[in-house]
């Protein structure tokens, strides 16, 4: 109950942001005057100029196909993407909020709000929008997002990491990302049973990893101390 209990409130704080910041989209004289108040709207990310000219050729595309088309979906996503990989902030978040309200079931745009999101050090809402990807469909990426950004950001929910790790585990198998994850986090806090328990699964499907191995026996040893 309390892993549900985690995500459902983090997820009810998403509803209430994604209704502000719709509402507030809808204002386009204020969001073409201020961008995101408080937050990082663009950045020189120091990209290469040959790279740039080629993904500025791309976005150019993405825009003309959306214009034309504005049920393009996969147009509004790539006009997101290729902002947000340029540094622009505040226009690759408009255009995916647009997205994820004409699509609130693609986890793959909700994954792109936060990455933004987080981009932007909007903590809040990357913490929101990657979660609500989670009930649409597992990421072992995403849940490594979360993890870095409660270390980070929240260290109020720092013994939330116990339950994202536990949730990865019961909503998409023992997969040995989610088995490591988890049993350095019980190593953190000197659980030494528990972390041996869980490195043990993964040094048996692992024999020939030296790294691996030498993990296990470390916290093996501390468990029988």
């Amino acid at each position: 109950m309390k892993a549900r209990t985690t995500v459902l409130s983090i997820v009810v704080g998403l509803l209430i942001i994604g209704s502000v910041v719709w509402l507030w989209q809808r204002d386009t004289e204020t969001l073409s005057d201020q961008g995101y108040p408080g937050f990082i709207n663009e950045k020189d990310l120091g990209i290469p100029e040959d790279v740039r000219a080629q993904w500025e050729i791309q976005l150019r595309t993405a825009e003309a196909l959306y214009a034309a088309d504005p049920s393009d979906l996969a147009a509004l996503q790539a006009i997101a993407s290729f902002n947000h990989s340029l540094g622009n902030f505040a226009t690759a978040r408009r255009a995916i909020e647009t997205y994820v309200e004409k699509n609130t079931i693609n986890p793959a745009g909700w994954v792109i709000y936060g990455d933004i999101a987080n981009s932007m050090e909007d903590w809040k809402t990357a913490e929101a929008a990657w979660v609500k990807s989670l009930t649409l469909g597992t990421d072992e990426f995403v849940f490594e997002k979360i993890e870095r950004l409660w270390k980070g950001h929240f260290p109020e929910r720092y013994n939330d990491i116990e339950i994202l790790w536990q949730d990865a585990i019961r909503l998409d198998e023992q997969r040995d990302m989610y088995l490591v994850k988890l049993a350095r986090w019980y190593a953190e806090n000197e659980r030494w049973e528990e972390a041996a328990a869980h490195m043990k699964i993964v040094a048996d499907r692992n024999k020939s990893n030296a790294d691996t191995q030498a993990e296990y026996q470390e916290y093996r040893r501390k468990a029988q101390e």
